[in-house]
């Protein structure tokens, strides 16, 4: 039995140094990197995926799984305090972001994660995170992909 490794990135073009390369030798076969949702929508209601694709193109090439987690807020939809979701504008908003990203990379192998790190981003009432996952959970079970649940931040 292979043994799997995984990391956490912080990029989504590697460089001439050859980052997902040096992966790809080495044990490392998951990689877990921010899908980052004011990256994506920078103007309003349009999604660009361009970087993202970028990366999947790099991390397939070297055989790496993407583990990819939809974070954190968006200006374009306030919460009551920055760097938060939690009003019903700003969780329709989520849902949207989820859908676009569910849709544009559906059947890449991808593992989705839904809120990270919520007890790190003022995430902390437990009803806001519930209803932002059962926002973004459906356009993913509807296509058949892999999400997995909020992981946190140190331990609480």
């Amino acid at each position: 039995m292979a043994t799997t490794w995984g990391t956490n990135i912080h990029w989504t073009s590697e460089t001439e140094v050859g980052e997902a390369m040096m992966l790809s030798v080495s044990a490392f076969k998951l990689a877990r990197m921010d899908l980052v949702w004011t990256t994506v929508e920078a103007v309003c209601g349009q999604y660009d995926f361009s970087r993202y694709d970028t990366l999947l193109s790099q991390m397939q090439t070297h055989r790496i799984r993407p583990y990819w987690i939809l974070d954190y807020a968006n200006p374009c939809y306030p919460g009551t305090q920055p760097n938060t979701c939690d009003t019903d504008a700003c969780i329709q908003g989520y849902r949207k972001f989820a859908a676009a990203v569910a849709h544009h990379f559906h059947g890449k192998n991808i593992i989705f994660e839904l809120v990270n790190e919520p007890n790190g981003m003022g995430h902390d009432n437990a009803t806001t995170i519930v209803r932002l996952c059962q926002a973004a959970y459906p356009s993913f079970a509807a296509l058949g992909e892999v999400w997995v649940g909020p992981t946190t931040s140190g331990i609480d």
